[in-house]
Parts: structure tokens; C-alpha cells; sequence
């Protein structure tokens, strides 16, 4: 058995392709036991006592965009931008909730065995190292 695993993962292409798959089972497995919800209201992000509300994370990136529409070529604009654009997507992360469902421990083992392996596989697929199974 260990000399079947070593002649496949001597082959670059195989060792690749063993590890996508692993990787790929893996985080869909993962996936599939993760429940994301948004709450559906107006509101914001309370930052200690201070609530910050939705609109407010949308006024630098409309800046930015003035702000290129006039100067074009202006590096500190497109900066503003990449900040604004930045400070929407923690907006959104940050009003995500994520539960993960009730599975058994023998699964989530599973499940994480499947995603670092197939990582390392991958991984070494993808720079020509070879793993040899002892």
C-alpha cells in the first residue's frame, strides 16, 4: 500500500490533482455545515457607545469618485476609494452571522483532515515537492 501511494504522489500532476479534489470535498463539507444569516433591518454598527449607521460607510468611496471624476489621475482619490471600497466590505462582514450546525466530532475531524491535507497536497503539487510516505 505504501508503494502504491508513493509511486502516485512522485507524479507532480497526481499529487496536484489528489490534493484539489481533497481540498475541494473538503471546504464543500464545511460549506455545507455552515449557516449564514444577515439581519434584514436599518441600522448600523455600534463601535462602543457610538452608532455608526449604514450610510456613513458608503460617503468616502462617493467622495472618491468625485473626487475622480474632477482629477482623474489623482493617487490620494484612488486611495480613498480603496479605503472606501474596504470599509464597505467590513460593513458587511461585520453584519453577517455565521453558526456553524451540530455535527459530530468524528465528522468535523474528517472534514478538517480533508481541507490540510488536501492543502499540502496541493501545495506540494504546485512547487514540485515530493511527500513520501513512511
Amino acid at each position: 500500500m505504501k508503494d502504491l501511494l508513493n509511486s502516485i504522489l512522485k507524479d507532480r500532476r497526481a499529487t496536484f490533482l489528489i490534493g484539489l479534489a481533497m481540498l475541494i470535498g473538503g471546504l464543500w463539507l464545511f460549506v455545507q455545515n455552515v449557516y449564514v444569516s444577515s439581519p434584514w433591518h436599518p441600522g448600523g454598527i455600534n463601535i462602543g457607545p457610538v452608532t455608526l449607521r449604514s450610510g456613513v460607510f458608503v460617503l468616502p468611496l462617493l467622495a472618491a469618485l468625485v473626487w475622480l471624476f474632477f482629477r482623474p489621475g489623482s493617487k490620494a482619490a484612488k486611495v480613498l476609494a480603496c479605503v472606501g471600497l474596504a470599509l464597505i466590505v467590513v460593513y458587511v462582514v461585520m453584519s453577517v452571522n455565521i453558526k456553524l450546525s451540530r455535527v459530530p466530532v468524528i465528522e468535523w475531524i474528517g472534514i478538517l483532515f480533508l481541507i490540510v491535507v488536501g492543502a499540502v497536497l496541493t501545495w506540494a503539487g504546485v512547487n514540485n515537492k515530493q511527500i513520501k510516505i513512511k
